[in-house]
């Protein structure tokens, strides 16, 4: 509930998987740190490359959306009359 709060649910995964390196970890030294952060930064370039590729849908959805919203109130105007 916090990190919906504080609108940071993206970030719960990639911290979960940080986490989980350093409490597997046998000693906490520069090594580890480089490879996290490299780790990081793997991973986050990966997912922006991917949502620079994918196509947005937000469009499609909300046309979709809007198309279903007046197919309801044609519904209920013709139920209403």
């Amino acid at each position: 509930p916090l990190t919906v709060v504080l609108n940071v649910q993206e970030g719960v995964i990639t911290s979960c998987v940080i986490l989980l390196h350093v409490f597997n970890a046998e000693s906490i030294d520069l090594h580890l740190f480089i490879n996290e952060v490299l780790l990081l930064c793997v991973g986050l370039g990966i997912a922006f490359i991917m949502n620079l590729i994918m196509p947005s849908l937000d469009h499609n959805l909300n046309q979709y959306k809007k198309n279903v919203e007046s197919q309801f109130r044609n519904i209920f105007t013709t139920f209403g009359h």
